[in-house]
């Protein structure tokens, strides 16, 4: 055996550790994110059955209360709970996100030590982003999963996941946000190292697309003011997409991730001339692709192009496939 294939073999190894360890990070952050924001959960609603258990104590015995100088008492002590949950809550709204950031730092400093010290920076900040993304997978729903019920109380599981998404939906949000920036920013530096690199900007046009997607996902418990800041954020990832896209496209012209990702982020902004054009293309360089076919049947239709549309269904029925009825649903149905 050859000293290059021990240093292979031994470089393989470290990237296989390297990988098992930062997953392991990931999955311990997760846990660790859990107990910070599972912990304010708890203080909200202990300081709620406190202060529900004294009313209704106050309404329960209101009578005998007004006899005696108990009532000014419990008075007193509703106040005191009400003013000190205000106190403590408006304490610890300001700290948790120092928390965040602070779980945020040690994971990044964790996964530093993982890497070996030789390695260049570059590749350093590659693997630092992947487990950034490791941990944004992690995170992924648990926003439902937050108080498990055993199985014999399953039924009521439904109503728990809701009361846990209206709980903690804003502090998972925020969190995954918070990791794709910091994502975002170590991809930055690497621009800066090397500006022209495919892979590099392929990454960021997945980061974006990934961020928008955050953005785009409807939240049951938003406020207006909430949507709408989520709906302005969701557009300017977007379009942030669309410009690493269009770089990926001038390096390296007509491949088909790029011209899919083109496709998928002009349909969600809503832009359908710009989805078809794409989609043209996408069936140019793919034309066996019949759910390519299909999508562009569909995007001529709801756009009034009926001739192109029913040339698609032409090549679909030729092609025997089933969708080829399913298209002309849309013709008939317009």
């Amino acid at each position: 055996m050859t000293s290059s294939t021990v240093l292979g073999s031994t470089q393989k190894k470290a990237a296989t550790f390297a990988s098992d360890s930062l997953l392991s990070l990931a999955s311990q952050a997760s846990h660790h994110f859990r107990r910070i924001t599972r912990a304010y959960a708890f203080f909200n609603i202990t300081y709620f059955l406190a202060f529900a258990f004294e009313l209704f104590g106050l309404l329960l015995f209101f009578s005998f209360f007004m006899r005696s100088s108990i009532v000014a008492f419990t008075l007193a002590t509703l106040f005191l709970t009400g003013f000190s949950y205000f106190v403590l809550r408006f304490y610890l709204q300001g700290r948790k996100p120092q928390q965040i950031e602070q779980l945020r730092q040690e994971f990044e400093a964790s996964c530093e030590k993982c890497f070996p010290k030789d390695l260049p920076p570059t590749e350093r900040r590659r693997g630092i982003t992947g487990a950034l993304h490791a941990f944004i997978a992690e995170l992924e729903g648990q926003e439902y999963q937050y108080y498990p019920l055993p199985s014999w109380l399953s039924s009521l599981q439904p109503l728990l996941q809701k009361f846990s998404l209206w709980c903690h939906w804003q502090d998972v949000l925020d969190t995954k946000e918070l990791l794709f920036r910091t994502s975002l920013r170590l991809q930055m530096e690497n621009i800066k190292s090397d500006p022209t690199s495919i892979d590099v900007h392929t990454m960021l046009a997945r980061t974006y697309i990934d961020l928008y997607h955050l953005y785009q996902s409807p939240q049951v418990f938003a406020t207006k003011d909430q949507t709408k800041v989520l709906t302005e954020k969701f557009h300017a990832a977007a379009h942030r997409a669309l410009e690493e896209l269009k770089i990926i496209n001038t390096f390296s012209p007509d491949e088909l991730w790029v011209q899919a990702q083109f496709v998928s982020v002009y349909g969600d902004l809503g832009k359908k001339e710009k989805e078809i054009e794409h989609c043209e293309t996408l069936a140019r360089l793919a034309p066996q692709d019949r759910e390519v076919l299909f999508r562009l049947g569909v995007l001529y239709f709801s756009q009034g192009k009926m001739a192109h549309g029913l040339k698609i269904y032409e090549q679909l029925k030729k092609g025997r496939d089933p969708k080829a009825d399913e298209l002309l649903m849309h013709y008939i149905h317009r």
